[in-house]
C-alpha cells in the first residue's frame, strides 16, 4: 500500500519543437559473438532493440546517410518531398544506412549490414547493453573513463556500495590508465570480469590504444571468456595508424561489441533535448 501518491511526468521537445529523432549512433554485434551456451548475443540484442523505443527517426538516419555517401545525400533530400517522406522504420534501423555503415566504416573487416543496429546515440546503446547483460554481470572500466558505463552499472545493480575513501564503487574493477603505464592497464593484475568497457580514443584522456594493446585486450577477453564493449565514438580524431575499430584486430568479432556515434565526426554533438 502506497503511503502517498507519487506522479512522475516526462516530456520532450521532440514534438512541439520538431526536434524528433535528431540523435544517431550505432552498435555492431557480430554474429560470431556468443554466450558460453553458444547462443548468439546478436539475437538477444535484437530483442532489446525491438522492445525499447529507438529514437533514431528516419529524419536523423537519412542525415547519417548524407554524411556517408552522395547517394545518401540524394535520399535525404527526397525525404522533404511528399513522395519521399517516411515515418517510423524498422527498429534495427534503416537498411540502407546499416549497409552503408558496414561498407564505409568497416571496409574489409567482414562486418555485415545485418550486424549493425542504428540507435539514438552511443550512450543509449550502453544502457541497452547493460539491460541485455543483467545485474549478475561483473564489469571493468578504464580509470579515468566516461561516467555512463559506471552509472548504468549502478542502475542495473552490478555494483556494490560507494566507498568514500577511494571515491569508487565496490564491485567494479577500475583499470588504471595513466602516463606511467602508457594509458593501458596491466591485465595480469586485474581479476576476471564478464564485461570490459573500453573506449578508444579514451574519454577524457584522449589516448588512442595501439594495435598491439588492442591485440592484448582481445586475447585477454578470449582467455577469460569476457565480452568487450568497445566505444569508438571518438575514432574520427585518430590521426596516426592506431586502429579506429576493434574489428581491425583478428578474432575481435568473437569477443567484442562496438558502439559508435555520428555526434563527433558529423557534428551532431548534443543535439538532444527533453
Amino acid at each position: 500500500m502506497w503511503e502517498s501518491l507519487v506522479v512522475i511526468e516526462i516530456l520532450s521537445f521532440s514534438k512541439f519543437a520538431r526536434f524528433t529523432g535528431v540523435r544517431l549512433g550505432w552498435a555492431v554485434v557480430p554474429a560470431e559473438l556468443s554466450y558460453s551456451s553458444r547462443s548468439p548475443v546478436l539475437r538477444d540484442f535484437d530483442r532489446i532493440v525491438c522492445a525499447s523505443f529507438n529514437g533514431a527517426s528516419s529524419i536523423s538516419q537519412v542525415g547519417g546517410l548524407a554524411c556517408l555517401s552522395d547517394e545518401g545525400y540524394k535520399y535525404a533530400l527526397a525525404l522533404s518531398t511528399h513522395e519521399g517522406y517516411r515515418g517510423y522504420g524498422a527498429e534495427q534501423g534503416d537498411k540502407r544506412l546499416r549497409e552503408t555503415i558496414a561498407e564505409k566504416m568497416y571496409a574489409n573487416m567482414g562486418i555485415k549490414g545485418s550486424e549493425v543496429f542504428i540507435s539514438d546515440g552511443a550512450q543509449c546503446d550502453i544502457a541497452r547493453l547493460q539491460m541485455l547483460f543483467g545485474s549478475n554481470m561483473t564489469i571493468a572500466v578504464q580509470d579515468p573513463t566516461f561516467p555512463g558505463y559506471v552509472d548504468m552499472g549502478i542502475i542495473m545493480g552490478q555494483t556494490g556500495k560507494y566507498d568514500d575513501k577511494s571515491n569508487k564503487y565496490k564491485g567494479i574493477e577500475y583499470l588504471r590508465c595513466e602516463p606511467r603505464n602508457n594509458f593501458f592497464p596491466d591485465f595480469s593484475k586485474v581479476p576476471r570480469t564478464d564485461i570490459i568497457f573500453f573506449c578508444s580514443p579514451n574519454n577524457p584522456t584522449g589516448q588512442a590504444a595501439s594495435r598491439e594493446q588492442l591485440k592484448e585486450l582481445v586475447e585477454v577477453a578470449k582467455v577469460n571468456g569476457s565480452i568487450i564493449v568497445y566505444d569508438s565514438a571518438y575514432s574520427s580524431y585518430i590521426c596516426d595508424d592506431s586502429p579506429r575499430s576493434i574489428y581491425e584486430i583478428p578474432g575481435a568479432k568473437e569477443v567484442a561489441i562496438e558502439i559508435s556515434s555520428f555526434s563527433k565526426f558529423a557534428g551532431f554533438t548534443g543535439v538532444r533535448l527533453g
